[in-house]
């Protein structure tokens, strides 16, 4: 059999290499659509399906997830309760806690800014990182009062120290703090969430001496014992959580959560993967319609190409191949064909996939986007080109080996008495249907994207700079950072083009929302179990005064937030006019009280509307609070130029270098572009429905006119009969277009229903434009329908033209 199977596919190699130019046109064309969907595949392997790199038994440890009653979650808990998991669940081989934090080194007297982690000591152990040079954290490390010690991640250690292992014991100055570096992480890891990458890690007693008045709530990890599956682990710390009383400050918001649930550790954390995961569906849908496409393609061609060795079939069949032996040597070719183009297919997800990784994501965060192929993505890819192969291969082999063997020997040529395939009019009109899904959702992306830039956010971002003050990170205090504000402040407001400085928490738009439950004065309330009012949840944005006339958001009654509402002042809140109006639709929210965070809260101002978290949602309830009354370490500080952003970014940056030479100097980012986060979902769609679609477009007319011109020329004879008898060029040209033009009125209407699903599905993506933009749904069906029937006037038009007499001659 093994000895058949090779023979089979030398014979293929041999037939296809007397072919090149459709060998060559298949093979690319496959490569094409293999390229695409491996592409698609290996972005959502990497980030959702790949275990963490760098770590060993990776599959068994789980990241957590905190439920309450109502439905709220949180990925982050006490360090006492990971203490109490950690000596009484049976289940699991330990548990460990991580966050991010960013950190100041100093060498060599300058300031560098680094990602840092904050662990406990069993985190590296738990996760089986091995290291490059020195140790990693002992129990006795992470003990009250222990000498700050850290772990250098390799790509920091090989990038600042040389990748020198004498840095192993050495004193370093991390946020103005002497801190021992004891050793180097093995060389891929780069921490428990990978897509943003960590430069180093602490203990957390480092951390009580390092970063002042941080909070202590860390994401707990767990290392599933042998045999033990993620739900009996799972059900078991639940009961451990819910036997326990829980402090006030074990979780945030003293929340009390009863259910544990534990999902695989991966690039992106749980609590973001739905996300995530339907866009990357959406791109991985897309890039397969490509590769149906160009499987169909070469489809329709092998067909043609049956069609055309039709004698040699019945030669063979003659000489007694059985019509087994013909399908199997006809299968060998497409195989061969579908292997060849997924090999080229995926050096072209390689060359993809590191395109795609340059790309930057306006945000001051370094996002690590490793996506390229590894040898599970290479065989997907190679699994997809055989099976399209086999799928694809097997209609045209089965037709051409069709046993008729004295009509195919009499017949004149090698097409002879042939109708058109049904199968291949099947063939071209999903073809043509499939590129036209793909090139309405382009046109929805592209109308998204535009919408998107060219709404009404309710704030003027134009001329706007801001610049993240980490105080976390540079190792102020609390007291320490609100003089350096008042200071930066001062001295920034005295620039030449400055018109207004501020700050905030959160910035409009930059995917920095926070939210908080509220319990309204005067307002039903849902009540929990133990009798106390659940309240409502909110969205929150800490500000400080002149934000509001900073972005240009307009009071529509009362007062804005005021330098006058400190600490020592009562608790005050402006809300917008989406609250106000959910509240108090009567229009009497100013001086109304709410609860939040145990203290009474007076509303003292309404202002616009504004877009806050999304584009695409309808516009929240959200409250703005003073900053000085709910203070946040680190935050963005606005500051409106009247003249170029760039320069006044350059001022502030300057500035900051003025006050404190030692510190890193942070991004200085214009809101414009920083609001662009928002729209990177409809970009990424936008240009990659749109490449397919044109790749998909170029297919079909391919598609269309090799169909067109194979049938003009099998009815050469035909023509010239009906030129003779008196038949006009323009009667011969209406027909054969007539042809074309038919496969591309049946495509359109199944592209155009198919299309209706696809907008369905991507409808979260479209900015509240709704699934049936006009536009998309008419402009582009017309230009589809018009390059398809100038695909299928270029070869009608040669038949038309030619002379009858040789017409009758051509066989």
């Amino acid at each position: 059999m093994f000895r058949e199977m090779a023979s089979d596919f030398k014979f293929a190699f041999r037939v296809l290499r007397r072919a090149p130019l459709f060998t060559v046109v298949s093979v690319v064309i496959i490569a094409l659509g293999v390229g695409a969907v491996t592409t698609a595949f290996s972005a959502m392997e990497s980030l959702l399906l790949r275990p963490v790199a760098g770590t060993r038994d990776a599959e068994r440890v789980m990241g957590f997830e905190l439920l309450a009653a109502d439905g709220d979650f949180t990925m982050t808990a006490s360090p006492d309760l990971i203490e109490l998991w950690q000596k009484r669940a049976r289940l699991i081989d330990g548990v460990a806690g991580h966050t991010r934090n960013e950190l100041t080194l100093t060498i060599a007297g300058t300031g560098i800014a680094a990602e840092g982690g904050v662990v406990t000591a069993s985190f590296l152990q738990l996760l089986n990182v091995a290291p490059s040079v020195g140790r990693l954290f002992s129990p006795a490390d992470d003990s009250t009062g222990a000498v700050p010690v850290a772990v250098l991640s390799h790509d920091f250690w090989t990038l600042h120290f040389g990748a020198n292992p004498g840095v192993v014991g050495s004193v370093v100055a991390i946020n103005g703090h002497a801190t021992t570096i004891v050793g180097v992480a093995g060389a891929d890891f780069v921490g428990a969430m990978s897509i943003i990458p960590q430069d180093l890690w602490i203990t957390r007693a480092a951390a009580q001496q390092l970063l002042p008045d941080r909070r202590s709530w860390l994401r707990p990890i767990a290392a599933l014992k042998e045999g033990v599956s993620a739900d009996a682990a799972a059900r078991e710390l639940s009961a451990l959580l819910a036997q326990r009383v829980l402090e006030p400050d074990s979780l945030p918001d003293g929340i009390k959560r009863t259910i544990v649930r534990l999902s695989p550790l991966r690039a992106i954390p749980a609590d973001a993967r739905g996300d995530f995961m339907s866009f990357l569906g959406l791109l991985l849908a897309g890039s397969a319609l490509v590769l149906i496409i160009a499987s169909v393609n070469v489809g329709t061609m092998l067909s043609a190409r049956s069609i055309a060795r039709q004698r040699e079939m019945a030669l063979r069949a003659a000489l007694g191949a059985g019509r087994f032996r013909l399908i199997r040597q006809l299968m060998a070719e497409s195989v061969l064909l579908y292997v060849s183009g997924g090999v080229i297919g995926a050096a072209l997800a390689v060359f993809l996939t590191g395109a795609v990784e340059q790309i930057r994501v306006p945000i001051d965060v370094n996002l690590r986007l490793e996506i390229s192929p590894n040898p599970t993505v290479f065989l997907f890819a190679l699994t997809a080109a055989l099976l399209t192969g086999l799928i694809f291969g097997l209609g045209p082999a089965v037709a051409a080996s069709r046993t008729d063997i004295s009509r195919r020997l009499r017949d004149e040529s090698a097409g002879g008495g042939r109708k058109r395939s049904r199968g291949t009019s099947v063939l071209i009109v999903g073809q043509l249907a499939a590129s036209l899904v793909l090139l309405v959702c382009a046109a929805l992306f592209t109308r998204a994207l535009d919408r998107g830039r060219r709404m009404d956010k309710g704030f003027d971002a134009t001329n706007v700079a801001t610049m993240q003050l980490r105080s976390s990170q540079w190792g102020y205090s609390d007291e320490r950072m609100k003089a350096f504000q008042a200071d930066f402040q001062q001295r920034a407001s005295a620039l030449p083009g400055v018109e207004e400085v501020s700050y905030a928490a959160q910035l409009p738009l930059t995917a920095s929302s926070e939210g908080g439950r509220f319990i309204i004065t005067g307002q039903s309330q849902t009540m929990r179990a133990d009798g106390t009012p659940a309240g409502v949840q909110l969205s929150v944005a800490k500000v400080g005064p002149s934000y509001f006339r900073l972005l240009r958001m307009p009071l529509r009654s009362g007062r804005s937030i005021a330098e006058s509402d400190g600490q020592a002042a009562p608790r005050v809140a402006v809300i917008n006019e989406t609250m106000a109006q959910r509240f108090w639709p009567a229009g009497d929210a100013v001086g109304r009280t709410f609860m939040f965070r145990d203290s009474l809260h007076t509303v003292v101002g309404v202002v616009r509307d504004a877009q806050y978290q999304s584009l695409n949602d309808a516009i929240p309830s959200v409250v703005y609070v003073p900053l000085l009354q709910h203070w946040q370490p680190d935050q963005m500080l606005l500051v409106r130029g009247s003249g170029d952003v760039v320069r006044t970014a350059r001022a502030m940056s300057d500035l900051l270098a003025l006050m404190d030479p030692m510190l890193p100097r942070p991004p200085v980012i214009p809101l414009q572009r920083a609001n662009g986060i928002v729209l990177v979902p409809q970009q990424i769609a936008a240009v990659a429905t749109g490449l397919m679609g044109l790749v998909g477009l170029v297919l079909a007319v391919v598609g269309l006119y090799g169909i067109v011109s194979y049938s003009a020329g099998r009815r050469t004879r035909e023509i010239g009969v009906r030129m003779a008898i008196g038949a006009s060029e323009r009667a011969v040209l209406r027909l054969m277009v007539g042809e074309g033009l038919s496969l591309t009125l049946y495509g359109v209407i199944a592209g155009a229903v198919l299309s209706v699903g696809a907008a369905r599905l991507a409808s979260s993506f479209l900015l509240n434009a709704g699934p049936f933009d006009a536009t998309s749904f008419v402009a582009v069906p017309a230009f589809f329908a018009c390059v398809a029937a100038f695909a299928s006037y270029i070869p009608a038009r040669r038949a038309a033209s030619q002379d009858p007499l040789i017409a009758l001659q051509a066989e």
